[in-house]
């Protein structure tokens, strides 16, 4: 069975993984896909080691970003220590580019102080590796879009089985089943492959024009004829994964992400897209895979937390620096930025959105990483 299959190679996985390192400290929020590397490395510590993995998790003080009792519920489970530290406005530096080690600007801002808390608390236990649950989504086959009905109609033809998803999607979603049905219908009759959309918030209209007449070339987002438009997106969105593979603390301890483990991966896109929806559930298989191992609170969970309320708190304090950057900074000079809508959206008096915030701080990243390199 499906399940049984995905347990086994991530079993194997993160049993691999532990065999190389003595003492890695594993981020966790809480979250299905950090709990259950929790559950593997818990038990492949102990059987190889004899002792206990670190845990670390990060809070907000908005309840939004706050997952720590989560956390907590997850490692008194398995008798992991757990280090819960803070976000803090004082570990944010609008000089100090994320990604500065690498050929490309990666992360945001609000990022820094999860960063500084994993140096230091590796420090503090002797860690000598970081796993983390990244990629779960991506490999689980996260989706809120009506990609599982198309595949299944497309694969089964219309039927008990294409009904049985529909219901499973419009019970996840909360969507009407005609609106589900319709846009499964036009993701169905749509080109072969995934389009990769840029994001034009905040850049120049003449950077928006070149963006659009630029195509997105990746050998994961083609499909040969025939591909269902589900499996094809489940294997573009594992791009969306690469971003998070090389995090600032990289440079002082290997940061291991087991669910992007090639055996894990592989399984994962075996599984028919809406297998992972059965039940109204996101990542259901990997739900059933460790229903007997992790607590009910955090498998039956279906929110996330967010640090988006403490990009907004970095905003509201330091804007007039955030401005400063973003209108005076390397991107202005070559009209990569539209600083009319920046300057606007940064007014003082001006509330800003959370995905501007998420945006702003994107952009400030990028500016400070340019700053790196000139």
């Amino acid at each position: 069975m499906a399940r049984r299959r995905l347990r086994r190679a991530i079993e194997q996985s993160v049993a691999a993984w532990t065999s190389r390192y003595r003492h890695p400290l594993l981020s966790v929020s809480g979250g299905l896909d950090s709990s259950i590397v929790a559950a593997c490395l818990a038990r492949s510590m102990r059987e190889q080691f004899g002792k206990a993995a670190s845990c670390i998790t990060l809070y907000t003080d908005d309840p939004a970003g706050d997952e720590h009792d989560y956390a907590r519920q997850l490692c008194a489970h398995f008798d992991l220590p757990l280090a819960e530290c803070r976000y803090t406005l004082d570990a944010v530096d609008l000089d100090r580019a994320l990604g500065a080690h690498l050929p490309r600007p990666a992360g945001r801002v609000e990022a820094q102080p999860y960063e500084a808390a994993h140096r230091a608390i590796a420090a503090q236990v002797g860690a000598d590796a970081f796993f983390t649950g990244n990629g779960g989504d991506n490999v689980f086959g996260y989706s809120q879009s009506a990609a599982a009905l198309a595949d299944r109609a497309l694969h089964e033809g219309p039927g008990a089985g294409a009904f049985a998803t529909l219901r499973d999607i419009c019970r996840q979603t909360g969507a009407g089943p005609l609106r589900v049905t319709r846009a499964a219908m036009r993701i169905a009759r749509a080109a072969p492959g995934y389009r990769w959309r840029a994001s034009p918030a905040l850049l120049h209209p003449e950077l928006i024009g070149s963006l659009q007449e630029l195509a997105f070339a990746h050998p994961w987002l083609e499909a040969p004829p025939g591909a269902l438009p589900g499996k094809a997106a489940h294997i573009a969105g594992l791009l969306r994964a690469q971003v998070t593979l090389e995090p600032d603390r990289s440079r002082i301890a290997p940061v291991v992400h087991p669910l992007l483990s090639q055996p894990v991966i592989e399984t994962g896109l075996s599984i028919p897209s809406w297998q992972w929806r059965t039940g109204g559930r996101d990542r259901a298989v990997a739900r059933d895979a460790f229903a007997d191992r992790l607590p009910q609170p955090i498998l039956n969970r279906k929110g996330k937390g967010t640090p988006d309320p403490f990009c907004g708190e970095i905003v509201a304090r330091k804007r007039g620096a955030l401005r400063g950057r973003l209108m005076d900074g390397q991107r202005p000079a070559h009209r990569l930025l539209d600083q009319d809508v920046i300057e606007e959206t940064l007014q003082p008096e001006r509330p800003t959105t959370g995905e501007e915030n998420v945006r702003l701080l994107e952009l400030a990243n990028v500016e400070a990483w340019l700053s790196c390199w000139r």
